[in-house]
This record gives C-alpha cells, sequence and structure tokens, in this order.
C-alpha cells in the first residue's frame, strides 16, 4: 500500500525536529532527511546524529523513510576527478551506515547541480564507481536510489550495469524531465515496480523561452499528475511516494494543502 512521505525541505530545511513536529501535524507518514551541506553532514553521520533522528522519528510517530544528499550536488562528486569521486563515495558510505542504524531504507544519490548526467560518458564510467558502494548497501539492507535527468533507457543501461547488485535501482520524480519533454508515466511504466525504490510527487511550470518554474504546488503545473498515479497503479508500485513541494509564505499550511492533493489523487486511482 502507498504511503504518503514529505521531503524536509518542503518543511523547515534548517530544523529537522520542526519538519518531523510539522509532518506529524499535518498526518504526513513519512519524512525525508536531507542533507545538503557539509555540516549536516558531519552532525548527520555521527552517533548522536543517529540517535537524533531514531529519537524524533518515534517521538513524532513519523517514519524516517530515507535520506537525500544534496550535499554531492556541490561538486562533480561520482562524475569527477579521483579526489572528488573518493570524497563522494565517503559521504554515502556515512549515509549507509546512518540508514542503516535508523531504519531509513533508502539513500537518495542525486545528480543534478554540478554533478549533472549530459554526456553518455558519464553514464558509462557511473558503475566502476558505484560498484563498492552498491555491495555496502546490499550488505546493510540500504537501497541507493539515482535520481537524475537520464532518460529510461540511460537508466536501464545504468540498472544493468550493476544488475548484479539488488541495491541500486531508480528514484523517480514525477517533475524533473518534464521540461525535457519526458513523460514520467512512461518512466515509470518502462522501469517497471522492481526497479524503482521510492518516487518524489512533484509539479513544475513549463513556458516557453523561461526557466522552468518549480516552485508551484501540486496541480498548478504541466505535470500530468493522474497519468503518473495511473503508471504507480499499473506497475503495482506500493512504496513511499514522497512530496517535493515549495515551502510557500506558510510551509506548514502550503504543506498541509499539497498532502491533500496527493489524498485525492490516490484515492481516484487507488
Amino acid at each position: 500500500m502507498i504511503r504518503l512521505g514529505i521531503m524536509q525541505t518542503s518543511l523547515d530545511r534548517s530544523d529537522m525536529e520542526r519538519s518531523f513536529d510539522w509532518a506529524h501535524q499535518i498526518g504526513c507518514e513519512g519524512l525525508e532527511i536531507t542533507c545538503s551541506t557539509p555540516d549536516e553532514a558531519k552532525f548527520l553521520f555521527t552517533p548522536a546524529g543517529h540517535d537524533r533522528i531514531a529519537q524524533l522519528a518515534s517521538q513524532h510517530h513519523v517514519t524516517a523513510t530515507s535520506l537525500a544528499l544534496g550535499v554531492l550536488c556541490q561538486s562533480e562528486s561520482f562524475l569527477g576527478d579521483e579526489s572528488a569521486v573518493q570524497a563522494a563515495r565517503g559521504i554515502v558510505s556515512d549515509a549507509i551506515q546512518c540508514c542503516a542504524k535508523t531504519g531509513m531504507g533508502v539513500v537518495l544519490v542525486p545528480f543534478f547541480g554540478k554533478s549533472s548526467i549530459e554526456v553518455e560518458e558519464h553514464i558509462t564510467r557511473l558503475p566502476e564507481r558505484l560498484i563498492d558502494l552498491a555491495e555496502e548497501a546490499e550488505e546493510a539492507g540500504v537501497v541507493l536510489g539515482i535520481e537524475s535527468l537520464m532518460n529510461v533507457n540511460q537508466q536501464l543501461y545504468l540498472l544493468d550495469a550493476l544488475s548484479a547488485h539488488k541495491s541500486v535501482k531508480i528514484y523517480v520524480d514525477s517533475a524533473n524531465t518534464v521540461p525535457r519533454r519526458l513523460d514520467p508515466s512512461i518512466n515509470l511504466r518502462e522501469l517497471g515496480k522492481e526497479r524503482v525504490c521510492q518516487i518524489h510527487l512533484k509539479d513544475v511550470r513549463v513556458v516557453e523561452g523561461q526557466m522552468p518554474d518549480f516552485r508551484v504546488n501540486l496541480g498548478e503545473g504541466n505535470v500530468d499528475l493522474p497519468a503518473v498515479m495511473n503508471a504507480m497503479a499499473a506497475i503495482r508500485y506500493d512504496g513511499w511516494v514522497i512530496l517535493e513541494t515549495p515551502t510557500g509564505e506558510t510551509p506548514l499550511e502550503s504543506a498541509r494543502r499539497n498532502l491533500q492533493f496527493a489524498r485525492q489523487l490516490l484515492e481516484k486511482t487507488g
């Protein structure tokens, strides 16, 4: 059965306790923790950080679902030189152990910003740079969720190259590739349930000649969200759906509104 969670950045990026509290207040079942800076990593990847996540999840009756490593987007990470790769490996390895100790099932490994995958060479070099981490994640019972702007054929290439390890899957986002005229509902259907670890539910407004605007509430952009939900039903996806929505002027009310919209979508396709 699909369960709805929300990203920490959709509540309070700087205050994990407040995000857990607000997630509970609006009736959200899960919270995706975000690690966006080196300072956040220094805390989250310590025993004190592990204990804090577990304590807040228990206190607020909200599941800590996953750990999103936005910090990787500040460098070329796995696409860079050896020093960049080693630094990225260290971050992901620490994140795997954090998830294993706190019960989070997914480490979100993003490829955006300075680590955006733009050429085929980026894709062909990835498997050998991820394989050790795939083995570590498998031993820890954690999944590495790859989120990027890759098309489905590129995603399948990466998964096939790492097919010996079921610990690497695709973290699907409903909006990221829409400005590139790719259809997230088709992406979901072609990947199938077994290759998808989690899904970000997000919208985007696309206007010709302008930068895509991701600061829109669900249902106010160009993403065919009912089609995305229908695709989830078609592949029998039953994992977490994580809202990645704007905070607006009143983050708590914005989150409540987007959660209600997502629930109504689920009811119509359920």
